[in-house]
């Protein structure tokens, strides 16, 4: 049974800012979002720019939700790679390096990314592969 990690701050009525954040979620979590605005930064302490980690591991293929007015300032790498990323009306992004390791990233209604990577930022990366140890 999948569990759902979820926030629906409504539009102008909060969200969550930080920076050097990584958020993990391990086993069946679905990620959703709605409204708000989300201002993060990724990079805790030994993990690079990874904003969220999602679990390559869990027992399926889920859908990651930013939806319904959830503005935001997303830096950092979303790793979902078993899982489906979706961007829905009026989430975006501006103005920093964001990527996605994802089976798919949709965007729909008008949602829209616009992220702002430099030529090595993908360089440095390189062909590192994520693991996630205790």
């Amino acid at each position: 049974m999948d569990t759902e990690f979820s926030a629906n701050f409504g539009e102008n009525k909060g969200g969550v800012t930080g920076e050097n954040v990584t958020i993990v979620l391990l086993g069946d979590i679905n990620f959703n979002i709605n409204g708000g605005d989300l201002d993060l930064q990724g990079g805790a302490e030994g993990l690079g720019d990874m904003l969220f980690y999602f679990d390559p591991e869990g027992p399926g293929r889920l859908t990651h939700r930013l939806a319904g007015n959830a503005q935001g300032q997303l830096g950092g790498l979303i790793y979902a790679p078993t899982g489906d990323i979706r961007y829905r009306g009026g989430a975006s992004n501006n103005e920093r390096c964001l990527r996605f390791v994802a089976q798919t990233v949709d965007f729909g209604g008008n949602s829209g990314i616009e992220s702002r990577c430099e030529e090595d930022d993908d360089a440095a990366a390189g062909d590192q592969q994520v693991t996630l140890v205790e």
